[in-house]
């Protein structure tokens, strides 16, 4: 991913180094609580923890020790920009209207280097909007899904393609 971080900027690395690091947010086995109130009030805003409903924040804390993990992989991931070109399947890249700078960043490169990608940006929503703004995000991704349907459906039938042609002579 170092690749992909130089494509992002510094901004990136430094925010993802920020809270791969688990003592950032205070994860420690003893004491998640403060770790993940502190995490989500970072990237959503001083007090958004506050505002989840309790079966969200339960969730969420016991999410909290994994967390630096997913982030390692993430900042560890050795995919080349380069790669992002073949990726020609409709894709959609969420983001939130208030997002922080590193995820815009993130989105914005990831949406460059696809050629099928589409972003878009929930007004109002944060980095939490999946959870803030679920009415909206999962309409875009019903969108999305009638949308690739539609493309895939006036492409070439799959029986016709070279990679089925190949498998079907191994077979």
């Amino acid at each position: 991913m170092v690749e992909f971080h130089d494509a992002c900027g510094a901004e990136v690395t430094i925010a993802l180094t920020r809270v791969d690091d688990p003592s950032a947010f205070g994860v420690v086995p003893t004491a998640p609580d403060g770790a993940v109130i502190a995490f989500v009030d970072y990237w959503s805003g001083k007090g958004a923890w506050a505002e989840l409903r309790p079966p969200i924040q339960a969730a969420l804390k016991r999410w909290a020790p994994k967390g630096p993990l997913d982030f390692r992989a993430l900042i560890d991931e050795p995919t080349p920009v380069s790669a992002y070109a073949s990726l020609d399947i409709p894709t959609l890249i969420l983001r939130g209207e208030h997002a922080l700078g590193p995820s815009r960043l993130i989105v914005e490169t990831l949406s460059t280097l696809m050629p099928a990608a589409r972003m878009t940006v929930i007004p109002g929503a944060g980095h939490m909007g999946p959870i803030t703004h679920s009415g909206a995000v999962n309409l875009e991704i019903l969108r999305h899904i009638a949308a690739s349907e539609r493309t895939f459906q006036q492409r070439e039938p799959a029986t016709s393609h070279p990679a089925f042609a190949a498998s079907r002579a191994v077979a």
